[in-house]
């Protein structure tokens, strides 16, 4: 069986240069849903950074005379109960939404990538006790348990990136802890403990780097799944608080409207599911361009 590629313990930028790299690329961008979620996770991230420019009004401004007016010439969207332009308040969700996205998947896979490693490389009861503690977590449904955290901590852009990043650790440290288990048995591992090297650097320069794929093909998923999580909560009242746009209390304050002014939840639902399946569509050609076994 072939070794992971290793060189001076960085096998993943070897990966990712020269020919290897090619190949990489060329194996990422042969699905035609891949390059479909590419294109459309960076118009998100286009429309989230420059908000302040593309939208045609600001996002709280209200326009008393043209309550929920249709999609028009001026309201490209329509406007919502209180006048104001729904495209303008998707476009400023955009920010929020991945904000919260990659904010709270930085902190679930900075956390779980942390004591996964330490479960898989150490054993033992420390094995136990980390791997049994992310099962107490898991086995409460994750939006219940969110829900209940919000009540605590209360609503905020701030708690709800806590929460969403507290929710993500047991999965990345559940799949850290397998490709640890597996890559501190191989050879190269195994020579440099011989050789006398510390477990930190052997960790640091021999392992990590040798389980960088699953992880990068997780987190690339738990940014969608940390979007859906805030459009939830948002939509029960316990995340992002109005007059702040996000496309979670967007579908909320259109949903007493839903039938005289539809266009108010249908732009934003269209958003998230827009933007989560581009994630996926990227998640999925990760996992195929990683993975030597869907190659063929």
């Amino acid at each position: 069986m072939a070794q992971p590629v290793v060189h001076g313990g960085r096998p993943w930028s070897v990966r990712l240069t020269g020919r290897r790299g090619s190949a990489f690329w060329r194996r990422l961008t042969r699905s035609p849903l891949t390059v479909a979620g590419v294109i459309g996770a960076l118009l998100v991230i286009a429309l989230g950074v420059f908000a302040d420019r593309v939208a045609p009004f600001p996002f709280a401004e209200v326009h008393l005379t043209d309550r929920t007016r249709t999609p028009n010439l001026v309201y490209l969207l329509g406007t919502d109960q209180f006048g104001r332009d729904i495209l303008s308040r998707v476009i400023f969700g955009a920010r929020i939404s991945l904000i919260v996205g990659v904010a709270s998947t930085t902190i679930g896979s900075s956390l779980g990538v942390s004591l996964g490693t330490l479960a898989g490389y150490c054993g033992g009861w420390v094995d136990e006790g980390i791997m049994r503690s992310m099962d107490v977590i898991m086995a409460f449904p994750s939006i219940v348990l969110g829900i209940a955290l919000a009540a605590v901590l209360g609503p905020g852009l701030g708690n709800v990136i806590l929460i969403i990043g507290l929710l993500q650790i047991p999965q990345f440290a559940r799949i850290t802890r397998g490709s640890v288990l597996t890559v501190k048995e191989l050879d190269y591992v195994l020579a440099a403990r011989a050789l006398g090297q510390g477990s930190a650097i052997t960790v640091v320069r021999h392992v990590l780097p040798n389980c960088v794929g699953p992880i990068v093909v997780l987190a690339s998923l738990t940014v969608s799944t940390a979007i859906g999580a805030e459009a939830a909560l948002s939509f029960l009242g316990l995340g992002i608080q109005p007059p702040t746009p996000s496309w979670g209390n967007i579908l909320s304050d259109g949903r007493q409207y839903i039938l005289q002014a539809p266009w108010i939840s249908t732009f934003s639902g269209l958003a998230i599911t827009i933007t989560i399946l581009a994630f996926n569509f990227i998640g999925d050609g990760l996992r195929d361009a990683i993975d030597p076994r869907m190659r063929t």
